[in-house]
């Protein structure tokens, strides 16, 4: 099967399938980058799967994301607390994963 990314949408999640293994180390850059004063933390980090709990502020309410990079399924997941947030997260990453990892 040909590496490129495939989505699905559910309430405040969105899942990304297929992608290289080798930018799942630079999602937390990705994130802070987006989110300026977000803490990203490793949650999880196993052969199987890798998992960030981000926190943020923005306009005086705190969100929270879970990002969710699992190797056997070959899929990103991003839930949050809110569907924009998700959003953006997604758009952020996307727009990296495209030009950087799938070219």
């Amino acid at each position: 099967m040909k590496e490129g990314l495939a989505l699905a949408f559910d309430e405040n999640k969105l899942i990304f399938f297929e992608f290289k293994k080798k930018v799942v180390a630079l999602i937390p850059d990705i994130i802070r980058k987006e989110f300026k004063d977000a803490q990203v933390i490793n949650e999880h980090n196993s052969k199987e799967k890798v998992i960030y709990q981000v926190y943020l502020y923005e306009n005086d309410i705190e969100f929270t994301i879970r990002i969710i990079a699992s190797y056997f399924y070959d899929s990103i997941t991003i839930i949050a607390d809110e569907v924009n947030i998700t959003i953006r997260a997604y758009q952020v990453l996307h727009k990296k994963l495209a030009n950087d990892s799938l070219s």
